[in-house]
């Protein structure tokens, strides 16, 4: 479609009249440990933008099927891996292949130009030609995933300029910033660095006083003052001014630091530090606006992929052995059908509300991926949702729990994504004991919580499908 490549480039931000448009590169500040889990779930709409993106960058080496036979292959010595047969040379867990492409690690082209979305569509792109059963993530490289989708991602262009601006440039410096310091920092702080501004009484802690050189949480090095500048000091009133231009917030930083902190007490910039600023100056800028309806219309066409990415973070449907489908097929007919439709296809409810703009609801599909994790899982999503925000809505909280088990596997079986499985090969928690002075087992100190399979129990078949004349429903749905 028109829009379709110019979507995926856009990190959109809805403010009151236009939408603020980033362009987020591999350097960039986290983007939360949310949105990295979403972007770590592949999707058909992924998979189809990876396609594209692979056409356009990466078949010219890895050739079309990802077999390593593309027409510039023969430029590398050691030619290219075979993604078909599933040869990934320096791991192909999906966060390993990602930051192939994202960082230019292991000598691989640096693939800056494109947006994070698109890096992590072309991933699972490139993963799904061929078998990737077993190739999973090392622990210390999901760990630094999610520090920094937490924290940011340096730049080490912008690394290496960090050391030129972390020194004080003179007296025209603190001239410079005098005008800001009073502008943002004088309420609070005082107009002497006291601590003793007209805001300070309201506030606790109360704000630095910055003559005193003792009780610095985050340092006194010339990067720490200009981190807690950028970033704001959490649990405190001291908020991120990382609205004002990088000068701006090193003029300030020097004032306070040559100004009015004792000399004895400026400490030496660390290493991580130095990888602390940097990460807050790595972030993309800001570039157009685009409109409200554009944007909106960029947010419907996500729904779907993010309903996707939600029930996949569900998990498979872990059924119960002796779940009544039957049972619940009733439950739903009672208590579902009126609003979800027959075999949840959907409906559409309203107007509400007394006068305009009313309030017209659009009930959603509901398919097995939506029953993911066990009947107490769907349960409590359901009672937690919309039941309680919509009126003339089912009581969810009042179904029996028997009621809910039946219910969780008769969803079960409707059209739609979704893994189903039954409960006995659902993998349990296990603890690893020691022995005590009494002779009992307890948790041992450090252990971490470990899973296994059990055996499938033989009672454990799926829960038997519906019989009966549901309305809607033909003999190939039941």
């Amino acid at each position: 479609m028109k829009f379709a490549v110019t979507k995926q480039t856009l990190k959109l931000t809805v403010a009151a009249a236009t939408v603020c448009v980033l362009t987020p590169t591999a350097w960039s500040q986290g983007i939360g440990v949310s949105t990295l889990n979403d972007m770590m779930t592949p999707t058909p709409q992924k998979l189809e933008r990876g396609k594209q993106i692979w056409a356009d960058d990466c078949a010219s080496c890895h050739g079309q099927t990802g077999a390593g036979d593309g027409p510039n292959a023969t430029y590398y010595p050691g030619g290219m891996a075979d993604l078909t047969a599933g040869e990934y040379r320096h791991g192909g867990g999906a966060l390993q292949v990602h930051n192939l492409l994202a960082r230019g690690e292991h000598g691989h082209p640096l693939f800056e130009h494109l947006p994070f979305q698109d890096v992590w569509a072309v991933t699972h792109y490139a993963r799904s030609l061929g078998p990737t059963d077993g190739l999973t993530d090392p622990l210390e490289v999901v760990e630094q995933a999610m520090f920094e989708a937490r924290e940011g991602v340096c730049n080490p262009a912008i690394k290496s300029g960090i050391d030129a601006k972390m020194k004080f440039q003179g007296e025209a410096q603190i001239k410079a910033a005098e005008p800001i310091y009073a502008t943002n920092c004088a309420s609070c702080h005082g107009d002497d660095g006291k601590g003793d501004g007209s805001a300070a009484a309201a506030l606790n802690p109360v704000p630095r006083n910055f003559h005193s050189g003792e009780g610095w949480k985050e340092g006194t090095s010339s990067l720490a003052i200009f981190n807690v500048l950028a970033n704001g000091i959490e649990g405190t009133s001291m908020a991120a001014f990382k609205h004002l231009p990088e000068s701006e917030r090193w003029a300030l930083t020097h004032m306070i630091r040559e100004q009015w902190l004792p000399a004895n007490a400026r400490a030496e910039a660390t290493a991580e530090q130095v990888d602390a600023v940097c990460r807050s100056l790595s972030g993309g800028g800001s570039t157009e606006t685009i409109s409200i309806d554009l944007a909106m219309r960029f947010v419907a066409e996500d729904v779907e992929e993010d309903r996707l990415v939600r029930m996949a973070s569900y998990g498979p449907a872990w059924i119960a052995a002796d779940a009544n489908a039957n049972r619940g097929q009733a439950v739903y007919q009672l208590h579902c059908q009126d609003c979800h439709g027959p075999r949840g296809v959907g409906t559409t409810m309203g107007p509400y509300g007394a006068s305009p703009p009313y309030l017209v609801v659009k009930v959603n599909q509901l398919e097995p991926g939506l029953a993911g994790g066990t009947y107490q899982d769907f349960a409590a999503r359901a009672i937690g949702g919309a039941h309680i925000a919509i009126p003339d809505v089912t009581r969810a909280s009042h179904i029996a729990d028997e009621d809910w088990q039946a219910l969780h596997a008769y969803v079960t079986s409707f059209e739609g994504h979704g893994e189903v499985r039954p409960a006995s090969e659902m993998p349990v928690p296990v603890t690893v004991t020691q022995p005590t002075e009494d002779g009992t087992s307890s948790p041992a100190e450090g252990a971490q919580p470990a899973t296994e399979q059990p055996p499938a129990a033989e009672s454990a078949a799926p829960a038997e499908q519906p019989q009966g004349d549901e309305p809607g429903a033909t003999s190939e749905e039941q």
